[in-house]
């Protein structure tokens, strides 16, 4: 397995004169190879998050159940960041951007890692319909952030087995529902409040198994092991949801 994007940089000593370097053509193809490697860790945290999500609905725990689908999908935009080529370093405690394409430079961020992601997230891909709309007249990571940021810091006592906010109780239907999520080609609920917690991470999965089946990959880190955890969460209690274990199977 490839080094991670990071470790690439660093041990070719391209974060010592960080200000001054530029990608070389030379530097491509072990760069992408890398950040190949990176991507596939992303997308394999974003699933391992999503089922612990969904594992926590079935048991009702809704506040839980909401910061696994916050952190399902910053790492999801870790990922499909990257596959458009774009990728967060950090030198020390600095946060580096920069685009895997010949000449291009660092670029200085600021901002704790969550907020250095999303807004890499809005910044390079503001044209893709998952951010092109609102969910109740915030941006949706705005949304999602201060969803998180309103459980984990305000919200006392947790208010389990009830939704600590306007979240709808799926109780026996849920298989159903990821079924409609996964198939809404026209976003019908990706971004109601009532429902985006998962539909939301949903599209962004989907994006992503997209991407491995369009071009013809496989994420080597899906291993049997993996997909049977996998397979433990994304189930209700008649079963495993076939449609995401095929997906997943078709690319491991």
């Amino acid at each position: 397995m490839p080094p991670n994007l990071p470790n690439f940089f660093k041990t070719n000593g391209h974060l010592n004169n960080w200000m001054s370097y530029s990608v070389r053509a030379t530097d491509l193809a072990a760069a992408q190879a890398a950040l190949d490697s990176d991507i596939d860790s992303f997308f394999l945290n974003g699933l391992i998050s999503f089922s612990s999500s969904i594992s926590s609905l079935r048991k009702n725990n809704f506040s839980w159940a909401f910061i696994q689908s916050y952190y399902s999908i910053f790492f999801f935009a870790k990922a499909y960041t990257g596959i458009k080529g774009y990728s967060i370093i950090y030198k020390d405690k600095t946060p580096l951007g920069i685009k895997l394409q010949t000449g291009e430079k660092f670029e200085k961020l600021s901002g704790n890692s969550h907020n250095v992601v999303f807004a890499q997230f809005k910044k390079h891909l503001h044209y893709d319909a998952l951010l092109t709309s609102t969910i109740d007249n915030e941006h949706p990571l705005d949304w999602f952030r201060k969803g998180r940021e309103a459980i984990n810091y305000k919200t006392n006592p947790l208010p389990d087995p009830l939704p600590p906010i306007s979240l709808f109780k799926y109780e026996k239907d849920l298989r159903k529902w990821l079924s409609i999520y996964l198939n809404d080609s026209e976003h019908t609920y990706t971004f109601d409040p009532s429902h985006c917690y998962v539909s939301y991470p949903i599209k962004l999965f989907s994006k992503m198994f997209d991407h491995y089946e369009q071009n013809n990959k496989t994420n080597i880190l899906l291993t049997e092991e993996i997909l049977n955890h996998l397979k433990e969460n994304l189930a209700d209690d008649t079963g495993p949801i076939a449609p995401f274990l095929i997906r997943l199977k078709k690319i491991s």
